[in-house]
């Protein structure tokens, strides 16, 4: 009877414990690991940089513009840490929603570098409505691909896919459908910011004539001394504004 008593206590303080608590044993820290909710945002910060780093590997010289002029370097850094904020919200693994954010900008940058390569002509908006054409006819040109370059994009992706399944964010402590509300207003409000940006900033003409260009009226320049992520966003507006 008394080891009954004393057995229950233990028993009591397992079902108390919340999901989201380690639990230790022989002195090892149980998997997946959990960090605090805070830390998302300023670990999404620090993954998006990295991101766009890898990005403007693919770029034949990095501009200089984009740390001399301030201005062109956030344009150009605004798109991936929103989208990666956007899929933070939907999936709610800052891990997992950089090795998306990733993907989407790493094959958009590297599709850009080999079409100019093969045509002088960078990636527009227009061509991710023709992505079977344009596969059929990257066959008939000689593609000098960096595999250096996809082997650090792949080994990147390959870290943060490991991570995305051994780490893990305690969640807040709000009600279900209140952590469900946020995320999804954090998801849209993400996407909405982008899209009003792209229609505003990235479409404006003083803006554009405000960044060092030796000939804005070659496509090819434009993109490799603006950089692609403004250019291809700025192209997006220009058959709707004049």
């Amino acid at each position: 009877m008394l080891h009954f008593r004393n057995a229950r206590p233990g028993a009591h303080e397992a079902k108390r414990r919340r999901p989201g608590e380690r639990s230790e044993k022989n002195g090892k820290h149980s998997l997946p690991l959990h960090l605090p909710a805070g830390w998302n945002i300023p670990l999404a910060v620090v993954l998006s940089l990295g991101i766009w780093f890898l990005c403007m590997q693919t770029m034949p010289v990095i501009p200089s513009t984009f740390f001399t002029t301030p201005l062109l370097g956030l344009l150009n850094w605004l798109p991936v840490v929103l989208i990666l904020l956007a899929l933070l919200c939907a999936l709610g693994n800052v891990f997992a929603a950089s090795a998306v954010t990733l993907t989407l900008f790493g094959v958009l940058n590297f599709a850009n570098q080999l079409k100019i390569e093969a045509r002088d002509d960078p990636v527009v908006p227009q061509d991710l409505t023709m992505v079977r054409e344009a596969l059929s006819a990257a066959g008939g040109y000689d593609l000098q691909v960096d595999w250096g370059l996809v082997a650090l994009f792949v080994l990147a992706l390959a870290a943060l896919i490991v991570l995305a399944a051994l780490v893990r964010t305690r969640r807040m402590n709000l009600p279900t459908a209140a952590r469900v509300l946020g995320r999804l207003v954090g998801c849209v409000g993400c996407i909405g910011i982008l899209a009003g940006l792209t229609f505003t900033v990235y479409a404006s003409t003083d803006t554009f004539n405000s960044f060092p260009c030796t000939n804005r009226f070659n496509t090819t320049t434009v993109y490799n001394q603006t950089g692609f992520h403004y250019a291809f966003l700025r192209n997006a507006t220009q058959n709707n504004l004049q």
